[in-house]
């Protein structure tokens, strides 16, 4: 072979697959990290925990961060309790991933690491029997559910989003690329093909605010994004405003008025449900009575 054509090839190492970036944090308090991590930590770390995700932060510190003993292990009661708190069972498996944009690892929850056994046969396991990763991942969902599919009944969208978590869960591998990121596409997308049928389809004969706008290839605009700037950044009009204090006012308790300003300005499900201490359902509950209100008003006022 001429050197001009060993040029041009790029060559590989050989990789062991059944190593992967794991730790795990047990009853006892104590997190211990697998050897892959082990190797690629460096001497002395920080150690965090963002409840939002519900993962473990990790980051060089040569100031004032742990030692890293030689086997792996730590004692981490703090987070442990916040585990516990949040509905997660101990021992709790987490996959990290390296975020170079922030310079830290990030651990998200995972099932057990599995030993591969050549003659098994792989037993299916629904994911109810695992509540926590339900309670771990509770804020993906959340995510997914109240962005995409809106045409679907909320607990159908719910239980089409758990079912495609636990599909992705037992997929994924490193060639994904980072591990939140394909939870979620993965996860839309079945919401996506599960809402078809309520896309193409109404039985109140309007128009879905899930379909597409456009027909030219490559255009995803939705009803969503041409009728929500009304009501947000597209209320320029001075008429508008007016209508849409006078409804808040008029047709909104305080609590409702309070939820709604709120979505209106961008906090999170999670935020509003802390902030105004209100369930899922209840929430819920409350931005369906809104967006009937809203319906009830507009059109009466456009018949006036």
């Amino acid at each position: 072979m001429s050197k001009q054509n060993t040029r041009k090839i790029e060559w590989y190492e050989p990789t062991n697959d059944r190593r992967k970036p794991y730790a795990t944090m047990n009853d006892d308090g104590v997190l211990w990290f697998g050897l892959e991590m082990q190797n690629k930590l460096p001497r002395r770390i920080r150690i965090g925990f963002q409840q939002d995700e519900c993962s473990l932060c990790v980051e060089a510190n040569t100031d004032n961060g742990y030692v890293l003993p030689a086997n792996g292990s730590m004692k981490m009661l703090g987070i442990a309790m916040q585990l516990q708190r949040l509905g997660i069972e101990l021992p709790a498996h987490f996959l990290f991933v390296e975020e170079e944009k922030d310079l830290l690892w990030k651990g998200y929850i995972v099932p057990p690491p599995r030993k591969p056994r050549p003659q098994a046969v792989k037993k299916t396991t629904p994911l109810t029997e695992h509540p926590h990763l339900l309670n771990a991942y509770k804020w993906l969902i959340d995510k997914a559910v109240y962005t995409n599919a809106k045409s679907t009944p909320m607990e159908e969208r719910r239980a089409i989003a758990q079912a495609a978590l636990w599909e992705a869960l037992g997929a994924y591998t490193s060639t994904h690329g980072p591990l939140k990121d394909y939870l979620y596409d993965e996860i839309k997308k079945q919401l996506t093909e599960k809402n078809k049928q309520y896309v193409s389809h109404s039985h109140y004969r309007i128009a879905s605010l899930d379909a597409l706008v456009g027909k030219g290839e490559g255009s995803d605009r939705k009803g969503y994004d041409l009728y929500l700037p009304r009501y947000t950044e597209g209320m320029t009009s001075v008429e508008n405003r007016l209508d849409f204090e006078f409804f808040q006012h008029t047709h909104l308790d305080q609590r409702e008025r309070q939820i709604l300003k709120m979505l209106l300005s961008g906090y999170s499900v999670s935020e509003i449900q802390i902030e105004c201490r209100v369930n899922e359902r209840e929430l819920d509950d409350v931005c369906r009575r809104i967006g009937d209100r809203w319906g009830s008003f507009y059109q009466d006022d456009n018949v006036a």
